[in-house]
């Protein structure tokens, strides 16, 4: 018996040697809600699971152990386990999406920001940002939603002024959104369209200002308010002199850089001066004018005078006039894409407010910037769905383009059809679109974040969704090729080409609704492919293996 106790104690303490210790939590890589009874943990797991030598059991989070209903060898991203911690049950994930832990000590209004404390970890690369901040909620109508989106800025408390911090990677600046992305069913339209403005679109002057931005940026991460999980966020630049690098007032010169965010329509969804249709009186020192809000120079009260006069150019001056001096008043290749991704995304509150207008420095052009995307896409400003809407969209700058266009190289509907062409031979595809939703998606998807979305209140996800965009891309497409192509006037319409290859054919009528596709053989005369339509005109996508051609033909 005394062999077999000693032996028996051999063993417990053998079994106390190899025990595995609980993996340790750093500080600032987990939220803990406990309300929910969730965790979220964005610490490195291929670091984690390179650093065992035994199977995982438990977790030290806050000098508070978690343990594992079931050991096991390696931890998962997007992976649900259950931990218990003192006879509580909590659910824990690990995430690849950065996290944003929020501290403040009352109530967040709209007006004025009250003090509060942000930490921001990623599970690479980056050191931990923590900071004091002043915190604000953002938006009009957003603010009666049940999920807020937020407004900070970061703040020096010794010397009392904002610091500049550059956030994920993005360029620094003092003042950041949080996005809470409430109405977009899949949380993927905003920051998505934000992408494919920056594709689109390249600032004129990069070449002297390296470090500038057509648009702002927008990264997913994880919030919690005061230990309470609120669910899928986007951290995003502000649009601000600095990111669009203007140039600053000054004294001797005066004021250089300038810019305005169009916050409504003015009064009149139909006639504000934000679409051009209205030019009501201005008076200088106030921060608003006719639905434009002044932002810079932030140095003087306001001067409305540059703004108005362009207004003014715009909506009065004659035919000849507007011909001859547009492009010395806005930029003409940034009118081109701006017009191309408001019609793009159909995006309808884009036309005229939630929109920026800047310039570079004096006696330079204006040019747009894209701000607020909420209803693009298939979806209206409430996030329901709107499905095919063949309408273009406009307002009354773009309407005198398309109507008082001169010829040759300055022409908005040539440079139009090019740049459409160009992007449509490119990425701007079904297939192009879709990857760019579907890595978001699938981001967003293997890492869980739409089932804790789901647990943070008011969210159902639903991923037949992602049929419903794509089908709405694929008629948007035909649609545009239709319009922007409508009078593509080729020496012989009527002619197409051998097929050398195989390629897969289209026909939409004018009003980009598809009539006819299918898949012809090398060899084949593609001619052949009309045989069968009604007399009309026809826009053609001829698709080859790596882009698609686009004809104009005419059935007799």
């Amino acid at each position: 018996m005394k062999h077999a106790f000693v032996l028996w104690v051999g063993m417990l303490l053998c079994i106390r040697v190899v025990a595995a210790e609980p993996v340790v939590i750093a500080a600032g890589h987990f939220g803990v809600d406990t309300d929910k009874k969730m965790i979220v943990v964005n610490q490195d797991v291929a670091v984690i699971n390179a650093a065992q030598t035994q199977a995982i059991s438990a977790f030290s989070i806050d000098s508070r152990s978690y343990t594992l209903s079931q050991p096991v060898s390696a931890v998962q991203t997007g992976v649900p386990y259950s931990v218990s911690n003192e006879g509580n049950s909590y659910t824990l994930y690990f995430t690849q999406l950065p996290l944003v832990l929020l501290s403040v000590s009352g109530n967040i209004v709209s007006d004025p920001k009250i003090p509060g404390t942000i930490v921001i970890s990623e599970s690479k690369n980056r050191p931990i940002l923590s900071e004091n901040i002043g915190i604000e909620l953002r938006g009009s109508t957003a603010q009666n939603y049940p999920k807020k989106s937020y407004r900070f800025e970061f703040k020096d408390l010794v010397a009392q002024v904002n610091k500049d911090i550059a956030v994920l990677g993005m360029h620094a600046d003092d003042d950041w959104n949080l996005q809470a992305l409430y109405i977009e069913p899949l949380r993927l339209r905003n920051k998505t369209g934000f992408d494919i403005w920056r594709k689109i679109n390249t600032i004129y002057y990069q070449d002297y200002e390296p470090e500038v931005a057509s648009g702002p940026q927008m990264e997913y991460a994880e919030l919690f308010l005061n230990g309470a999980y609120k669910g899928i966020y986007c951290v995003g630049e502000p649009v601000s002199r600095k990111l669009l690098k203007l140039k600053k007032y000054n004294a001797i010169d005066g004021i250089r850089g300038e810019l305005y965010k169009a916050i409504n329509w003015g009064g009149d969804e139909q006639k504000g001066n934000v679409l051009f249709n209205d030019l009501p009186a201005y008076s200088n020192g106030t921060t608003t004018w006719g639905g434009f809000e002044y932002k810079y120079p932030d140095e003087i009260a306001s001067n409305w005078k540059n703004l108005y006069d362009f207004v003014d150019f715009v909506m009065n001056t004659s035919d000849a006039e507007f011909q001859a001096a547009f492009s010395t008043k806005f930029y003409l290749d940034n009118a081109v894409d701006y017009y191309i991704f408001l019609n793009l995304l159909h995006a309808w509150d884009n036309r005229g407010k939630n929109v920026y207008m800047a310039k570079y420095k004096a006696r330079e052009p204006y040019f747009y910037v894209p701000w607020d995307l909420d209803g693009i896409f298939g979806i209206h400003w409430d996030g329901s769905e709107e499905n095919n809407v063949d309408e273009l969209l406009t307002n009354g700058m773009f309407n005198r383009l398309m109507k008082n266009d001169p010829d040759g190289i300055n022409s908005f509907k040539q440079k139009l059809k090019y740049k459409w062409n160009l992007l449509r031979n490119d990425w701007v595809t079904h297939a192009g679109l879709m990857e760019l939703f579907q890595t978001n998606y699938d981001y967003l998807n293997s890492n869980a974040a739409y089932a804790r979305e789901t647990l943070a209140g008011d969210y159902t996800h639903n991923e037949s969704r992602m049929t419903y965009l794509s089908n709405w891309i694929e008629h948007r497409l035909g649609y545009l090729d239709a319009q922007f192509n409508a009078d593509i006037d080729p020496d012989d319409p009527s002619a197409l080409p051998i097929v050398h290859e195989e390629v897969r054919v289209t026909a939409y009528n004018l009003n980009g609704i598809v009539v006819k596709t299918t898949a012809l053989q090398a060899g084949q005369l593609s001619s052949s492919f009309t045989n069968d339509l009604l007399a009309g005109i026809y826009i053609l996508h001829i698709q080859h293996a790596d882009f698609c051609e686009v004809r104009k033909v005419v059935v007799q």
